[in-house]
């Protein structure tokens, strides 16, 4: 039974357990993108082999076209004797990306596959793919999680509940977007944050214009502020210290984050919280 920390939708992990049980050699996770499917190939890879050693053998992990060659050596691959205490897994990231004539190379081992191996795709758009390739997998549509399983699933990792929910508007629940987006802004976002908590709360008025030209970036500092406060915050009270400050700064975060969630002039609540920080 599949158990694991990835964010996936109860409905998606009761197809999935319903594979496992029963599984047959040949799977295809389906659906949007960013919805984490690789993961959720290697964590399937990982139950199959819950009471054998895994040989795992991954494709498509690189950016770019799939090719005839890789085929090919997945081909040699599966000619070699596999051990007695073992099964074999080979996962194919994104399997759309093969042309033609390279799935109708995979076919082949479609049809008849060696035995104790297994072979799990995952694909965003399976108009890509052949009739005859998706004739000899067993589909599973990868949903996204529903908003309350998104935001247990973030807060679970430190984000607040607030900024959960707005992940999931802007992402539609799809946390490989959430991630994404992220890596591009949290570096910046973070930098921003720990500049403004060392700079002095006058000087900090200074910043408000660079914050207000970017929304993006905005959300990105004020979640990073949000994210070191609330270490200092539990940090303070896991030793026993005086709390109240960490207390009034979070306040004074969340207090700007819902005016601005309700209109009110950014200018005047990102300045009122630079100088309450």
């Amino acid at each position: 039974m599949l158990q694991s920390n990835l964010l996936i939708s109860i409905k998606t992990l009761e197809q999935i357990n319903n594979y496992l049980s029963l599984p047959s050699q040949a799977l295809l996770l389906e659906g949007d993108k960013h919805l984490g499917k690789t993961s959720m190939l290697r964590h399937i890879a990982n139950n199959l082999s819950i009471d054998s050693a895994l040989e795992l053998y991954e494709i498509g992990l690189e950016d770019g076209a799939i090719k005839l060659e890789e085929i090919k050596n997945l081909k040699n691959f599966t000619k070699l004797q596999v051990s007695d205490d073992a099964i074999r897994v080979i996962t194919i990231v994104d399997a759309d990306r093969m042309t033609h004539e390279t799935q109708n190379s995979l076919l082949k081992l479609l049809e008849e596959p060696p035995k104790r191996t297994y072979f799990l795709l995952s694909s965003s758009d399976t108009s890509g793919l052949l009739q005859t390739i998706l004739s000899r997998v067993q589909r599973i549509r990868v949903l996204p999680p529903l908003k309350d399983e998104f935001v247990e699933y973030f807060v679970k990792q430190g984000l607040s509940k607030n900024s959960a929910e707005k992940d999931y508007m802007r992402s539609g629940g799809r946390a490989g977007l959430v991630i994404e987006v992220d890596d591009t802004l949290s570096t910046e976002g973070m930098n921003i944050a720990k500049e403004l908590l060392s700079t002095e709360p006058g000087k900090r008025l200074f910043k408000v214009d660079g914050l207000l030209k970017n929304d993006a970036l905005l959300g990105s500092t004020l979640e990073s502020l949000e994210r070191i406060l609330q270490i200092g915050f539990k940090t303070s009270a896991a030793k026993g210290q005086d709390i109240s400050s960490w207390v009034k700064r979070l306040s004074a975060i969340e207090q700007a984050q819902t005016e601005l969630s309700y209109g009110v002039s950014k200018r005047t609540s990102v300045a009122k919280l630079l100088v309450n920080l």
